[in-house]
């Protein structure tokens, strides 16, 4: 729909879904916003590559809607200036390089993820801490791997398998 766009620079909308790829590329995209729609994922590629991408808001201001459970592959990879998020998440399934490259991304709730695929957070260094709820029990290759600013983690006892590179150059 909006792949590629270079002009755009914030949209509010009441929009219901969203498809893989609709915002692609958009280069200047800074905050985008949905109001008061049912949201139930975040597809495939969504924002993938909005660089200028500071602000996403979701169903903050209606308590009825239901969380959003998954977050599809690469949905924000290379959204380089996101720091702030906010959402009714209660995400389930955050598939592959989902955040990868979301420098400035602090922190993210995964506390009801039940699966975590390889480079969720690759490279995202500005995460400062992580607690992987009881759920998981696998942590994948290169899930974490550069979150620079990671001081705090916790990893519970229910994990049996911490793949190669899952923490990689988190120093």
């Amino acid at each position: 729909a909006f792949e590629g766009c270079s002009t755009i620079r914030i949209i509010v909308t009441n929009i219901g879904e969203i498809y893989s790829n609709c915002f692609k590329d958009c280069s200047s995209l800074e905050i985008f916003m949905i109001k008061d729609y049912i949201l139930r994922s975040i597809e495939e590629s969504v924002f993938e590559g909005c660089k200028s991408l500071k602000k996403l808001e979701i169903n903050v201001d209606n308590v009825y809607n239901p969380p959003i459970k998954y977050i599809k592959k690469s949905a924000f990879k290379g959204c380089s200036s996101i720091s702030h998020i906010k959402a009714n998440f209660e995400v389930e399934i955050i598939e592959e390089s989902a955040f990868e490259g979301c420098l400035e991304l602090e922190k993210f709730d995964i506390s009801k993820a039940k699966e975590i695929k390889s480079r969720c957070f690759f490279n995202c260094h500005s995460l400062k801490q992580l607690k992987i709820p009881d759920t998981i029990t696998e942590i994948p290759e290169s899930a974490f791997t550069e979150c620079k600013s990671l001081v705090s983690l916790r990893i519970p006892d229910f994990v049996t398998n911490i793949e190669e590179e899952a923490f990689a150059r988190c120093y």
